[in-house]
């Protein structure tokens, strides 16, 4: 007896329970909403960038008129001015982004004269997750203009790096 109260409840309840039928007849269509949830984390940008340089210590040579010759009236064994040495920074990127590294040279007081040349505006370096290993490019600085008489190891200016 209480096997057959048990099944007649069940059947009572599974026939209450809501379902929704629907009937479409020849030539007309049914539709059903399709819902859907994201989940996930959001990748953090990492940025790891070293920055090396070469020594940046240039020298300048003022220009020579040359030797007066009276016989020609002329100088002999001239030479232009002239800058010794170039420079080399070295960016190497280890981020999981890409980075832009623009250099700017701002001349120390009195020495608005001189100015540095950079091979490139900016540089662009890969992701270091692009192969899985670090990125590298260099920029390299080459110095213009000219320097007062009597400067020695003088700090005649500033290289920024600035890193987008």
């Amino acid at each position: 007896m209480k096997k057959l109260i048990s099944a007649i409840l069940t059947l009572a309840m599974v026939m209450t329970m809501p379902l929704t039928v629907f009937a479409v007849g020849q030539g007309e269509s049914a539709t059903a909403e399709v819902k859907g949830t994201y989940t996930g984390k959001e990748t953090k940008v990492v940025y790891s960038v070293d920055i090396s340089w070469t020594a940046m210590d240039f020298t300048y040579n003022d220009a020579y008129e040359g030797e007066w010759d009276t016989a020609t009236h002329t100088y002999k064994n001239a030479t232009p001015a002239n800058w010794e040495g170039t420079g080399t920074i070295t960016i190497t990127n280890h981020s999981n982004a890409a980075i832009k590294a623009t250099p700017a040279y701002a001349a120390a007081a009195g020495y608005a004269d001189a100015s540095m040349g950079f091979d490139t505006a900016a540089l662009n370096i890969a992701s270091a997750a692009t192969n899985n290993a670090a990125e590298t490019g260099t920029i390299t600085v080459t110095p213009a203009g000219k320097l007062p008489a009597g400067t020695t190891a003088a700090v005649i200016g500033t290289i920024t790096v600035t890193i987008e």
